[in-house]
């Protein structure tokens, strides 16, 4: 069945208004983030420098020296 309709979902995907605009801006983070038990890149997508590799090292990251990216557009 899915062969049969690449074409129409290709067409959803890049010709409809929602399909070119999502996910571009479609969602931020508060940054409460932690409180909401996020963590990771999305976390770190908010603005908020947590990374559980520096807070919590495990295998041999204490040996790293390394700082935390953070981006503040937390975007999709």
């Amino acid at each position: 069945m899915m062969p049969s309709r690449v074409d129409e979902y290709e067409t959803l995907l890049t010709e409809t208004a929602s399909g070119s605009a999502a996910p571009r801006a479609s969602g931020t983070f508060p940054a409460r983030s932690i409180a909401l038990s996020m963590s990771g890149p999305t976390i770190r997508a908010a603005g908020v420098p947590y990374d559980n590799r520096k807070m919590f090292p495990y295998s041999s990251y204490e040996e790293f020296d390394f700082s935390v990216p953070t981006r503040t557009e937390s975007d999709c």
